[in-house]
């Protein structure tokens, strides 16, 4: 689906979000000319079949491969290749003429010897003759006998000569053919490049069979550089073609479309416009004109040129069939007018909200109001703006690339005034619509990642407020705002049911565009119906969800009643009783305000939240987004609504650094002050007051690390008590709190285990579990004891078991390798569907989308739970295949499974698939996915 909102590809299938959704006839097409290829190998048409083989691969985006194929094209078909194919054949053939005179000289000299041993029995037989002739010559009678008989044999001979001479003649006249066809064929392929434009119209008129298919092939393959951003070799191709006389008509046809999409994918626009206007004139068919128009008018757009721009429009909506082309070039032609002052902001508005009323846009209405929204920007109108996206947003039909830009703009808008919540989750959706191809991807991903614990800390401070605001209120203004929560609660509930009531007649009232994209885009197998009545367990699905939300209702017309004629409306049948304020009782209430603070403590843990989420946010601010003002603002709030908190000395020492930061030396002496006045004695202190510190702390850390690493040799060579004995005398050197000290801790441990055995190696891992928390050694102990059958003794691992352990599991039991081999589990939570069902399913997706993988699926069972059956396919050489089964699934859902399974998938290494059936630990595996891939 095309995104009129930033320059179109010049090539749609380029741009197709979903190539998997056409991948079966592409397969097939694969599959049928390797077929051709391997019964004929020896044909004028091997060529084009690698050259379709080429542009299948192309087209599934499977671009590797195609430059694979189409490189082995351009090696073995080029003209010199084929030329010397030729002059062997020529080769060939004089060698077996030189062979067969041989053969003929050696049967003459034979036939020489046969003839001089034949001369005396041939005197003998004309000595016969001679007496038989004078016998005859005596009788007369005998003679008129003897003449007729000869005339009878002469014509015999005659005939026999004859026939002789025209199977001779035959034999030449074949020979000459053949010769003839050699000489044409092996000339085809001197002067493959060499057909010219005349060759061209002969090969049209019969005279060429075909043109060769290496010049398409130089053309495929340049496009194949292009996707693989390898441009340099696409622009020498691309510069060959162009300058060769001799390039087939065809062929300089569609160069200038390439040559515009090579400068369009370096962003390099201005270079694209020549060969889109060559394009356009080149072009035959109306709608490639208006594709090409469409993109020229966007460059011209672009580049500030209003009249070209609105002229090129213009000749796109007049060319395209496409309504949607149409209405697009209509909607920036009323932009244009506003950009070139043709027409004011309210006259445009006025017009796009016109556009807006029109019957025929309605499923374009999004387009409209994202237009609108471009409009107020314009006029610096920023509420006005995000109010237009947000019905954009509304007015949606499944118009997913319109709705990522809409997401995208009112992310960047809530950002830019640092709105950080909102901000934070329309990036996220946002990266729930825009495509992983998209060059703005990575930078939504990063700013959704980095929002996240800052947004996290604003709805903390923000919850916590508003608590302790209402613990501060008397018991009327809380039994006022404990009524006015249960009104609150009870409208959302009434807003619901009515949300609810309506769904039933929206539901068929027009498929959204994407769905009939995707409808249209499946294979040209024929879909199995979707009609409910043909699925026995959407029925009986259907009756029960009915029964659950209507209860058992009589037969009868209009059975909604707000569809009945005289029968009152939703408004009547679910209007919100008014409660008298005393209805409520104090339990009501308490339920209500559970979560509101009462006690002195609860207050103060309160409190706890509001410093801790302020302090944090402070150093994100700086550490994430580079926000010096905002750090200020956040760590001087958080010092002067709460002094002296735990968190003091830290924001201090980050004020110190942002005020240094943005220029203000004196606020940043003002701190630096504070910190070397009342904490001497810290590492802050020693930092600002001598420039060396930083550097003898190097210099101490380079010993500790000498140190451990000299601990650690002798513990790989044996040495299990001078690694104990070190293990204790580095808390004396370096000091208990010294970085590395749970390692050495770690080795202390593995070596008491070597020389007192298993009590004393529990023991100190015990130790370990509970003096250094949340570090890699608490993990790789606690991983130990487990494979040791031993547990934590310690209380604090008790209170941790339940949230932790099943982390550690999932950290220290998988392995990450993307290289390795794949395979993909499908879990399937659904019990309707049997295990049969989905193995056919799956297999008709195979066959539809990865025909050529030859992929094979095994049911297995993970634990004790047999209602929950686990489909393995295998196998997937690397992770990147893996993830394209899983992206191509995600797309293509409706084709994977039947339509309301519920089921998920995770490709998974061979090894991991191996550690997930000997731990039973599929939910520790989840989280393992979902923190890698």
């Amino acid at each position: 689906q095309d995104n009129y909102n930033k320059v179109l590809p010049v090539f749609e299938y380029v741009a197709a979000d979903n190539p998997k959704a056409v991948a079966g006839n592409l397969d097939n097409a694969i599959e049928k000319v390797t077929i051709v290829k391997a019964l004929h190998e020896v044909s004028d048409w091997v060529d084009d079949c690698y050259l379709l083989m080429g542009k299948a691969q192309f087209v599934k985006q499977d671009y590797e491969s195609a430059e694979e194929t189409l490189e082995y094209l351009r090696a073995e078909y080029n003209p010199e290749a084929m030329a010397k194919k030729a002059r062997k054949g020529k080769k060939t053939k004089k060698g077996k003429k030189k062979k067969k005179k041989k053969s003929v000289s050696k049967k003459k000299k034979s036939s020489k010897k046969k003839k001089k041993s034949s001369a005396k029995s041939r005197k003998k037989k004309r000595k016969a003759a001679n007496k038989a002739a004078k016998k005859r010559k005596k009788d007369g009678s005998k003679k008129k006998k003897s003449s007729s008989s000869k005339k009878k044999t002469s014509t015999k001979e005659k005939t026999k000569e004859d026939t002789s001479d025209a199977s001779e003649k035959r034999k030449k006249k074949k020979s000459k053919t053949s010769e003839d066809a050699a000489k044409q064929g092996s000339a085809n392929n001197d002067d493959q490049l060499k057909l010219s434009e005349a060759d061209a119209k002969g090969a049209k008129a019969g005279l060429l069979k075909r043109p060769p298919a290496f010049q398409e092939g130089q053309l495929w393959l340049a496009r194949t550089y292009i996707e693989r951003e390898n441009y340099d070799e696409a622009q020498e191709i691309l510069n060959s073609l162009a300058g060769d006389p001799n390039t087939l008509t065809t062929v300089k046809q569609e160069l200038p479309p390439v040559m515009a999409h090579y400068y369009i994918k370096q962003k390099q626009y201005e270079s694209a416009i020549r060969p889109l206007e060559q394009a356009i004139s080149s072009a035959k068919k109306k709608q490639d004109k208006a594709r090409y128009a469409y993109i020229l008018a966007q460059i011209h757009q672009m580049g500030g040129r209003g009249e070209e721009s609105y002229a090129f429009y213009e000749k796109a909506g007049s060319w395209s069939n496409s309504y949607e082309m149409r209405f697009s070039s209509k909607l920036n032609m009323v932009k244009n007018d506003y950009v070139n002052g043709r027409a004011t902001a309210d006259q445009v508005t006025k017009d796009l909200e016109k556009m807006a009323k029109d019957i025929k846009n309605e499923e374009y209405r999004d387009q409209i109001y994202y237009a609108l929204a471009d409009i107020a920007l314009k006029r610096d109108k920023k509420p006005e703006a995000i109010a237009y996206l947000k019905q954009s947003l509304n007015f949606s039909t499944g118009n997913t690339a319109q709705s990522a830009e809409a997401y995208f703009l009112l992310a960047d808008l809530y950002f830019e005034g640092q709105d950080f919540v909102n901000a934070k989750n329309y990036f996220d959706s946002t990266l729930q619509v825009l495509p992983k191809t998209d060059e703005r991807y990575d930078r939504v991903s990063n700013y959704s990642k980095n929002l996240t614990e800052i947004a996290a800390n604003i709805v903390i401070i923000e919850e916590q407020d508003s608590l302790l605001t209402i613990s501060r209120m008397s018991d009327k203004e809380k039994e006022a705002l404990a009524y006015q929560l249960q009104q609150q609660k009870e409208q959302e509930r009434i807003n619901k049911l009515k949300a609810e009531a309506n769904k039933p007649d929206d539901k068929f009232k027009g498929r959204s565009r994407a769905a009939t994209a995707s409808s249209r885009g499946r294979s040209g197998n024929v879909a199995p119906s979707t009609f409910f009545a043909y699925n026995d367990r959407s029925l009986k699905k259907g009756k029960k969800d009915f029964d659950k939300k209507w209860d058992d209702r009589p037969l009868d017309d209009n059975w909604r009643r707000s569809n009945r004629r005289g029968g009152g409306n939703l408004e009547e049948e679910f209007a919100v009783e008014e409660v008298p304020s005393g209805v409520l009782t104090d339990e009501d209430i308490k339920k209500l305000l559970k979560d509101v603070p009462g006690s002195e403590a609860e207050i103060k843990a309160a409190e706890e939240k509001i410093i801790d989420a302020m302090f944090a946010l402070g150093s994100l601010y700086r550490d994430r987004l580079e926000l010096n003002s905002k750090t200020i603002e956040i760590l001087e709030e958080l010092n002067n609504r709460f002094p002296g908190n735990k968190h003091e000395l830290d924001s201090w020492y980050f004020l110190y650094l942002a005020y240094t930061d943005i220029g203000n030396s004196a606020k940043a002496r003002f701190y630096h002050d504070k910190i070397v006045e009342k904490y001497p004695e810290t590492t802050y202190a020693r930092v600002l007051l001598d420039p060396n510190f930083l550097e003898s702390s190097k210099e101490e850390e380079r010993r500790l690390n000498t140190y451990y690493n000299q601990t650690f040799l002798s513990f790989e060579t044996g040495k299990y008590q001078d690694v104990t004995e070190r293990a204790v005398k580095a808390v004396e050197l370096f000091g208990p709190a010294n970085t590395l000290q749970p390692r050495f801790a770690l080795l202390n441990a593995m070596s008491q285990g070597n020389i007192q055995g298993k009590d004393a190696y529990v023991k100190e891992l015990r130790s370990i579990i509970s003096k250094y928390p949340d570090t890699p050694e608490q993990k790789r102990a606690r991983e130990i004891l487990r494979l040791l059958g031993a547990t934590s003794t310690s209380i604090e691992d008790k209170e941790k078991v339940g949230g932790e352990n099943k982390k550690t599991k999932s950290e220290t039991a998988f392995k990450l390798d993307d290289k390795k081999m794949h395979y993909v589990l499908v879990v399937i939570n659904d019990k309707e569907l049997s295990v049969n069902d989905a193995k056919n399913s799956l297999s008709d997706y195979h066959k539809e989308f990865h025909k050529l993988d030859k992929l094979r699926i095994a049911p297995v069972y993970i634990g004790t739970n047999r209602d929950a059956p686990v489909l393995v396919v295998r196998r997937f050489k690397s992770k990147a295949l893996a993830m394209d089964y899983f992206d191509g699934v995600s797309k293509n859902q409706a084709a994977f499974l039947p339509d309301g399974t519920d089921f998920e998938v995770y490709p998974i290494t061979q090894y991991n698939y191996r550690q997930v059936l000997k731990t039973k630990d599929l939910e520790g595996y989840k989280v393992f996915f979902k923190e890698n891939y």
